[in-house]
């Protein structure tokens, strides 16, 4: 599919997103990644894992640059934790919208959608 956006971004923005996800994760946890191509032209990008997730309230705070929960400070200190804000940046140069929620029963589901360019699916 094709998209507004220069390729090396919107595979930097992905990147970000799973090695999150599996970075975050329990070491037997799982990690998904999902396309959907909508009937409107949007393309959807859900990354789902089944890892500890975080509290409803530190959701908000996910796409920032200067976000750093407390159970992501003690996992590792050598990572920079900007992984997310890049993505969000990418996705705000892109047009595009990034949305975090919990995955049921656990876990962390985030959203990168956006419109495709007409006549390229």
């Amino acid at each position: 599919l094709w998209v507004r956006c220069l390729p090396v971004m919107a595979e930097q923005a992905l990147a970000n997103l799973v090695q999150n996800a599996v970075f975050h994760n329990h070491i037997d946890g799982h990690v998904a990644v999902l396309l959907k191509i909508m009937p409107d032209q949007r393309f959807h990008i859900s990354v789902f894992d089944d890892g500890p997730g975080l509290p409803e309230g530190a959701l908000i705070g996910l796409g920032d640059q200067t976000f750093r929960h407390d159970q992501a400070r003690t996992r590792s200190e050598k990572q920079p934790g900007l992984g997310l804000a890049i993505t969000h940046e990418i996705a705000a140069l892109a047009g595009w919208t990034l949305t975090f929620q919990p995955n049921q029963p656990k876990g962390l589901h985030v959203t990168i959608e956006g419109p495709l360019l007409s006549g390229y699916v």
